[in-house]
């Protein structure tokens, strides 16, 4: 499933004013870097993929709608899978941005991939 246009847009105007965004379309979902760290996603069925502090995880995960990504069966730490309801509100929506941009800017850039 793609991901869905309007959340795309609010992300957009939210990272608008931080500093080197930069999109990226990849598998089916639309990636916003800041300062060439992955900062947030519009994931499938609406919901954000996106960079928290790894110290606040386990705290911001207690929130409704909200859960730690997964990989391999494990909890990754400093990141975040949010439901569509638990940003519905500008306020609640704020929020999740900031905690987002917060943990961009202390997180190194990944290096970047030679193509042989």
């Amino acid at each position: 499933m793609p991901y869905d246009e309007y959340l795309a847009e609010r992300l957009r105007n939210a990272l608008s004013r931080a500093p080197n965004v930069v999109e990226q379309k990849h598998m089916g979902g639309i990636t916003f870097l800041v300062n060439d760290v992955l900062c947030t996603r519009a994931h499938r069925s609406g919901s954000i993929m996106q960079r928290c502090l790894p110290e606040l995880t386990d705290e911001l995960c207690q929130k409704p709608g909200v859960k730690a990504m997964e990989m391999k069966g494990k909890d990754l730490k400093g990141w975040l899978l949010i439901s569509p309801e638990a940003v519905d509100s500008e306020d609640d929506f704020d929020f999740w941005m900031k905690v987002a941009l917060d943990a961009a800017k202390v997180a190194t850039p990944a290096k970047r991939r030679v193509k042989k």
